[in-house]
């Protein structure tokens, strides 16, 4: 639908919304694209240890409640296939959350097969109150699905265009990332070593059981990035009390969140 989409070469990491069957995560797998799974509180959330067992990133989040626990502009698409999330209610919180996590340019892809006329036209209005563009609208003739595709504004220049200032923009002051640049390849190497000498070799560890694996404090997933020799996904944590190094591990092309370790990890246990 729309050629411009590279999987795999402009397009890494993706975010899938909801928790079905794994055959998208799979399809997106073999173009060496990561996708980690959001399962919502409302879903099939045993869906999400299927994912997990299969080998896919998932985890689990009560969506409507608060911001979700990853940096702003990280991810180059999110998917909806029938995900059952209100985007247009309570002021578009949700969808206006996608636009804070997707990068600029980045899609937006939502496929379902029923909505109705206010929904349709609430959406035309709420997605177009955030300049997002739409590149593609097609209607599958056998499936009956319906497939929109977005994109997000590469520049935040067309924002001041708006005639109407509704939702309005974020203030300078309210950043919600920074900008860190400090040490990362020396973090690299110094974890290769100690994976390639200690984790590889020296600890007992038949790598070819394991498929996934959690870093607690990933600082800037040097010890993810030492993995990737590895046929494992590796979940970087940043505590929500450490520095802010999150935007790093995306734009590495790794996966990761904030959690607050005095909480419960938002999936299964022993997962």
């Amino acid at each position: 639908m729309v050629p411009d989409i590279e999987w795999g070469k402009n397009i890494h990491v993706v975010l899938d919304i909801g928790c079905e069957d794994s055959s998208f995560r799979a399809s997106l797998l073999v173009k060496d694209v990561l996708t980690l799974t959001l399962g919502l509180k409302d879903d099939l959330v045993d869906l999400a240890q299927v994912a997990l067992e299969r080998g896919f990133p998932a985890v689990v989040t009560p969506f409507g409640t608060r911001r979700l626990p990853f940096p702003s502009g990280v991810f180059d698409a999110i998917h909806c296939n029938d995900c059952h999330a209100s985007w247009h209610s309570n002021g578009g919180k949700h969808l206006i959350e996608m636009n804070r996590i997707l990068r600029p340019g980045g899609y937006f892809i939502l496929s379902s097969k029923h909505s109705s006329i206010e929904v349709e036209e609430a959406m035309s209005t709420l997605t177009a109150s955030i300049c997002w563009n739409i590149l593609a609208d097609k209607t599958d003739e056998i499936s009956d699905i319906r497939i929109k595709l977005y994109q997000k504004p590469q520049a935040n220049d067309i924002y001041q265009l708006r005639r109407k200032k509704v939702p309005p923009l974020c203030k300078a002051n309210e950043n919600p990332d920074a900008s860190w640049m400090n040490n990362r390849e020396k973090l690299s190497e110094h974890w290769k070593a100690i994976v390639d000498h200690s984790y590889l070799v020296g600890l007992g560890i038949d790598w070819s059981n394991i498929w996934n694996v959690m870093d607690k404090k990933a600082i800037n997933g040097g010890f993810a990035a030492a993995l990737a020799q590895q046929k494992v996904w590796v979940m970087n944590v940043i505590p929500v009390h450490a520095p802010n190094t999150l935007p790093i591990v995306f734009e590495r092309g790794l996966i990761g969140m904030y959690h607050d370790w005095c909480e419960a990890f938002g999936t299964y246990a022993r997962s």
